[in-house]
């Protein structure tokens, strides 16, 4: 990403409140110099007017020519901050002194910036809502040398940061589950019973590799383990905290429990895992219902079965 340069173009400067009560001082002192004819009057007058003129300068200068750049963004959950490292480039350039870095309606920062060096300053706001969100516009502005005036520019880029959903209060899975005898009770992947052969996939054992089929020209093969038992575990999306807002997770289901999850007008249900050694396994599916139709996404990982609802 391009960086956003601090030009003449956008770079403006007006006085502060402090430069406005000095020019209506100076505006005072140089009509009683009239007023009495005095010499030093004019002298002061003007040597203060000089000095503001050249403050002008040294303000506008202070920020110009400035390369913005934003660092890597981590994410956040949602009702955190977000917090956004926004490079300063400052290569072949004088240092910069007294620059503020503020979001709209946040604290800002104060830096200073080395000469011909790079400078990292952490800005924080709210994460907002879920989802990739832009960062947004950010202010940077200096009064250096005097406060008379104030330079500043507003920066806008184009980079995104990203807020997951924030974590359930409770997130504890039901102690009641459904049991019932079979072999394929762990869905295949336990270590008790033979349970069947299946085609070998990257990250099998080679304990499980069935040799003699190998032997006997049928392929590569695993072996599948199974126990002698079978829990189906259900959650309900009526039951989670948040349920009407528009993606929140519906259920975390370990691996070797069949059951599903159910929220109104759906039923999600795990059949098996298709567990997949040190891989993730993605997979999307539209669900039709009666109020609309929604696209139901699934991953796979060694420790975990998740499910997670997104309107289409």
């Amino acid at each position: 990403m391009a960086p956003f340069v601090l030009a003449r173009r956008n770079v403006y400067i007006f006085p502060t409140r402090q430069g406005l009560f000095f020019a209506i001082t100076l505006l005072i002192i140089l009509l009683g110099a009239i007023n009495y004819n005095n010499s030093l009057g004019y002298l002061l007058t003007f040597l203060l007017a000089a000095i503001a003129i050249v403050a002008i300068l040294h303000t506008y200068r202070n920020l110009l020519h400035l390369k913005v750049r934003i660092g890597t963004i981590e994410p956040v959950f949602q009702g955190g901050d977000i917090h956004i490292p926004v490079i300063l480039d400052n290569h072949q350039q004088p240092a910069r002194f007294n620059v503020r870095l503020q979001f709209p309606q946040q604290t800002p920062v104060n830096t200073d910036i080395p000469a011909g060096q790079r400078h990292i300053v952490q800005l924080s706001k709210p994460a907002g809502l879920r989802g990739r969100q832009p960062i947004g516009r950010f202010i940077l502005s200096t009064t250096f040398p005097l406060g008379l005036f104030r330079a500043w520019s507003h920066v806008v880029l184009d980079e995104h940061y990203l807020v997951y959903p924030a974590p359930a209060r409770d997130g504890r899975l039901p102690v009641t589950s459904r049991y019932m005898a079979s072999l394929y009770g762990d869905q295949g992947v336990g270590s008790d019973d033979f349970a069947g052969l299946r085609g070998f996939r990257n990250g099998d054992s080679l304990k499980h590799i069935h040799w003699k089929a190998l032997a006997r020209q049928q392929g590569l093969l695993t072996k599948q383990f199974g126990g002698d038992r079978s829990e189906q575990l259900w959650l309900d999306w009526r039951m989670l905290e948040g349920a009407r807002q528009r993606a929140t997770p519906v259920a975390i289901v370990p691996l070797g429990n069949r059951g599903g999850a159910t929220w109104p007008g759906i039923r999600f249900v795990v059949t098996r895992s298709n567990y997949r050694s040190r891989s993730w396994q993605a997979t999307s599916t539209t669900v039709l219902h009666g109020t609309g139709a929604f696209r139901v996404t699934t991953w796979i990982s060694s420790a975990f079965y998740s499910a997670c609802r997104w309107p289409i």
